[in-house]
């Protein structure tokens, strides 16, 4: 009889830790909008040779994720649409003399991101920091010529949520993005005082660092 009571006691147990985690598990999807805030650098022969300041823009987004436990949340897929982001760099080292690089001021970005924090239902506000990673596009135009392309963004950020429901969740959110865009060219041949044969330069790296602030809606 012991056993027996043993066994239901653990079926018990278990069945609740079950229930627990069913409630932790949920799907969601996220709005938001927000000013975005950039500089940017421009690199080549693996140093910086231009730096300035980029237009003030803003951005759309909207993402898809999962919770797993209370502290945990992937954003599976986020994407972004950031505009009015324009701007010009110029190099203004000898090595690179002549190369220039125009932001077009649109860029579409891709990432996972993971958010850590305290998503408890115990509580309506929910604080929390987030680490994400994917690509962003935009258009450049380089010496003139302008072509699409890839970069390679990482970001970090922090959030503060707030319960108006249990299916619905309004915020303040924050993000760092740090978007490298390589890009490729024909080779442009730069004359330096005192060589004999001049440089051929023919990629460059165009950096955009970007600070986003903004509100958000979450749906569950």
């Amino acid at each position: 009889m012991s056993k027996l009571r043993t066994l239901l006691l653990s079926l018990a147990i278990l069945a609740i830790a079950s229930t627990s985690q069913a409630e932790d598990l949920f799907f969601y999807g996220s709005v938001r909008g927000a000013a975005a805030f950039a500089s940017s650098t421009l690199d080549a022969y693996q140093e910086e040779v231009g730096e300035g300041g980029v237009d003030t823009g803003y951005e759309v987004g909207v993402s898809a994720g999962v919770q797993f436990i209370e502290y945990i949340r992937w954003d599976i897929l986020d994407y972004s649409y950031i505009g009015g982001v324009t701007g010009d760099e110029s190099s203004t080292v000898p090595t690179s003399a002549g190369l220039s690089v125009v932001f077009d001021g649109s860029i579409h970005s891709l990432e996972t991101s993971f958010r850590f924090g305290d998503f408890r239902p115990s509580t309506r506000f929910h604080p929390y920091l987030s680490v994400g990673v994917g690509g962003a596009r935009t258009n450049l135009g380089i010496n003139g010529v302008t072509d699409s392309y890839w970069g390679l963004s990482t970001g970090v950020g922090a959030g503060l949520e707030f319960d108006i429901s249990k299916h619905f969740s309004i915020g303040l959110v924050y993000r760092f993005r740090y978007i490298a865009f390589d890009t490729d060219f024909p080779a442009m041949s730069i004359d330096v005082p005192g060589e004999i044969q001049p440089y051929k330069l023919q990629s460059a790296e165009a950096n955009l660092q970007m600070h986003t602030v903004g509100l958000a809606i979450l749906f569950r």
